[in-house]
């Protein structure tokens, strides 16, 4: 069966692997925070709009 990826996952693996690289620099890593978590609220209120309806 087909699981989709969630989009911050996709964002953190990404992120991840510029750190293992060492291809990261602070600022690169606070945007990129940041980014993740932004994606990640969205998809929990998207989650939780739908589950209301």
């Amino acid at each position: 069966m087909y699981k989709k990826v969630l989009p911050s996952h996709r964002l953190f693996k990404r992120f991840e692997e510029r750190i293992i690289t060492g291809d990261v620099e602070l600022r690169d890593v606070v945007r990129m925070g940041a980014q993740i978590m932004l994606q990640h609220a969205v998809e929990i209120e998207m989650s939780a709009f739908l589950d209301r309806t």
